[in-house]
């Protein structure tokens, strides 16, 4: 959680909310989670989860974080392939994550590993999934001409 803290999260990243997600899931093991460390301190986490998307297991890139005095130096990338390494171990052959539209560096990231957008909505909200994506794109294109 140090590494959420120090990344996104704003020291709101807990024990109770990481209980919530991965610790009171029977399924849990501690090698589903993916740590970068220097020296004593992690900077960087990545969560190789699972859900189910229209009734079928998918793998779940989860809690991703790296923090903030030691990005951009690959270290998102790294502990993103590791996780993803670890849910194809798991027999995962599909993989999705999610995150938020303000978080463009890390969209950006997830772009160039390979994700797509993928605005995974009822038939009734699948409109406004696609301008959501036509929004982040249009900042994301603004913020890297910056």
């Amino acid at each position: 959680m140090q590494v959420l803290n120090n990344a996104t999260h704003a020291g709101k990243a807990d024990l109770e909310g990481f209980n919530r997600i991965f610790g009171d899931d029977p399924a849990y093991d501690p090698a589903y989670l993916q740590l970068i460390w220097r020296g004593d301190q992690p900077v960087a986490a990545a969560g190789a989860w699972h859900d189910t998307v229209d009734g079928e297991p998918w793998g779940m890139i989860h809690w991703v974080g790296v923090d903030l005095h030691h990005r951009r130096q690959g270290l998102g990338k790294a502990v993103v392939s590791a996780a993803l390494r670890v849910l194809q171990d798991r027999g995962f052959h599909k993989a999705f994550l999610g995150t938020q539209a303000w978080r463009l560096p890390a969209i950006a990231a997830y772009l160039r590993l390979g994700f797509e957008p993928w605005p995974h909505d009822p038939p009734t909200k699948q409109a406004a999934g696609r301008d959501a994506w036509d929004r982040i794109m249009r900042d994301m294109r603004a913020w890297r001409s910056d």
